[in-house]
């Protein structure tokens, strides 16, 4: 009877095992097919003189970014630290770059073989140097540092990066920005994209632990836009293609033969790598800024812990591979989060992942030509207003008690990397940052006065920032590896920036050592933790506790 009992239990197990297998398979594959044909197909686009050569160009788009993908996948899974299926892709925050690489060296010819070689080629380079830039880092001890990036800056960036996905939403729906004269027809079109939008993002936050709303929301969505087709126009959906709202239907097909085609060695011109080093540089910039705040943003939300020095070593032998697929790539945090949910918690359902991606290889493009191009656009938008929620209110929400300066530093980043590029919004933030801590310390000597001192107390007397945070931490971790209590006395600290004060409530939930914080109360007031208590002053301290 126990045999049969047992039997059942591990039956029982193994149908949770295929179904968990089997949702979380799904879920990766319904992101992927979002990307691929909202982004994917759209890496080599904006140039007006090879229109007639858009089926070539979105075929060759298309396997770069499935190539990339299905690399990325099996090398990523296979090597990460995370103890856990994960989900890597081509950066799809790169497609605004890869445009402007294209772009500009299709100013300087008309022969499309010479334009998509070229480009290839920088993107290669970029995504070769990301990858020896994570490994440099890796093996100097350096990658530790880019967690030290003030946050007003970073947080700056990531806000520029949401706002240039409303460009790939513009272009989806072939809105001009620049044309004075818009279409009444543009502007319903618009309209309906950011009301599509909003209400995915709001059920995206209002259900986050519901790993299928936003496919389910999307095919809805799909769903409703058929059925008042019908009623308007009939069976024919031909007339809706007439009027463009839906795509034309597509002869594009999924050839090698259109990546042979416009690949030509002889063509290589060190003049074309040389007028994009500029970009080729960016995008490697640009790119670096994922790792810090995917790894840190994976462990808040699932408690498995993601080291940051650890991904380094995947994103670099990940990017080895896929620079041959001249694409970028990078673990995806929020993606990994649902794939995670939805049953994907081993390395192999993340390295079994890559398996069901080959499917749109066969499907993908003709997939695309049935799903409405408001549906389409509608995802950048979504992805930029995630983007932008993060980096403009919820931020603001943090910051409004203790930091308006870093908030005004963090806008100011944003509208700099939108208007002029993105390596110098966060050099303008980094600048921004250093001109505050100047600022800040001059005041302090102005303003030093003799201060109680406590024992045992890890006084700070300085102003802590970024460039000192790192000491800073290492004597804290040194301290609660012999005490059962830290006290911290900030009645001296002038000021301690955004990032510090994050950085310390996190080392602050890592153990189970008691912190008692004196001054710059206002700063951890909100930080629950049931191990940190804060005082306002040395008599509130006295008063409440005694050693």
């Amino acid at each position: 009877m126990s045999n049969k009992a047992g039997e059942q239990k591990q039956n029982e197990n193994l149908r949770i095992k295929i179904t968990a297998l089997i949702s979380c398979l799904l879920l990766g594959f319904i992101f992927c097919l979002m990307d691929s044909i909202t982004y994917g197909r759209n890496i080599l686009n904006g140039v007006k003189k090879f229109e007639s050569e858009s089926e070539q160009l979105e075929s060759i788009s298309f396997q770069i970014y499935l190539t990339s993908t299905i690399l990325a996948q099996a090398v990523f899974a296979f090597f990460t630290k995370i103890d856990s299926g994960i989900l890597a892709t081509f950066i799809v925050e790169s497609v605004d770059y890869y445009q402007k690489i294209f772009i500009n060296i299709s100013t300087k010819t008309d022969d499309l073989p010479t334009a998509v070689t070229n480009t290839l080629i920088c993107v290669s380079i970029s995504t070769f140097l990301f990858a020896c830039t994570s490994f440099g880092l890796l093996k100097l001890n350096l990658g530790k540092y880019l967690a030290y990036i003030p946050k007003s800056a970073l947080c700056g960036g990531l806000g520029a990066i949401g706002i240039s996905q409303f460009k790939v939403a513009f272009q989806e729906i072939g809105f001009d920005i620049s044309d004075i004269k818009i279409s009444q027809k543009i502007v319903v079109t618009l309209g309906l994209v950011i009301l599509i939008a909003i209400v995915g993002f709001y059920l995206s936050e209002k259900f986050s632990d519901s790993p299928l709303v936003i496919p389910v929301y999307t095919v809805g969505v799909v769903i409703v836009f058929y059925l008042i087709g019908l009623i308007t126009v009939g069976t024919d959906i031909s007339k809706l293609r007439d009027n463009g709202w839906l795509p034309k239907k597509s002869t594009s097909s999924f050839e090698f033969q259109h990546v042979k085609n416009n690949l030509s060695l002889r063509s290589i011109s060190f003049k074309y790598i040389f007028d994009n080093l500029f970009f080729i540089f960016t995008l490697t910039a640009v790119n670096l800024i994922h790792l810090p705040l995917n790894t840190a943003t994976y462990t808040l939300a699932t408690g498995i812990k993601a080291d940051f020095g650890s991904e380094l070593f995947t994103q670099c032998i990940g990017n080895f591979f896929t620079m041959f697929s001249a694409a970028p790539t990078y673990f995806v945090c929020s993606n990994s989060i649902f794939f995670r949910k939805s049953g994907g918690k081993t390395k192999l359902s993340g390295i079994l992942m890559a398996l069901p991606i080959l499917i749109l290889y066969k499907f993908g493009l003709k997939i695309k030509s049935f799903i409405p191009p408001i549906v389409l656009a509608s995802f950048p938008v979504f992805f930029g207003l995630s983007f932008c929620y993060s980096a403009f209110y919820s931020t603001f929400k943090t910051l409004k008690k203790f930091g308006k300066i870093d908030y005004l530093i963090l806008v100011a980043t944003a509208i700099i990397a939108t208007m002029v590029g993105f390596v110098e919004g966060i050099a303008a933030g980094l600048i921004f940052n250093f001109f505050v801590f100047i600022k800040s310390y001059n005041n302090s000597i102005r303003d030093r006065k003799v201060v109680k001192i406590i024992d045992d107390a890890v006084v700070v007397d300085y102003i802590l920032f970024f460039g000192n945070l790192h000491r800073f931490l290492q004597t804290i971790d040194k301290l609660a590896k012999v005490r059962k209590y830290i006290v911290i006395d900030f009645t001296a600290c002038h000021s301690i920036d955004w990032l510090s004060r994050d950085s310390l409530i996190d080392k602050i939930s890592e153990t189970s050592v008691i912190y008692h914080i004196i001054g710059q109360k206002k700063h951890f007031e909100d930080a629950e933790s049931s191990v940190l208590i804060t005082y306002h002053n040395y008599e509130d301290y006295e008063t409440k506790y005694s050693v």
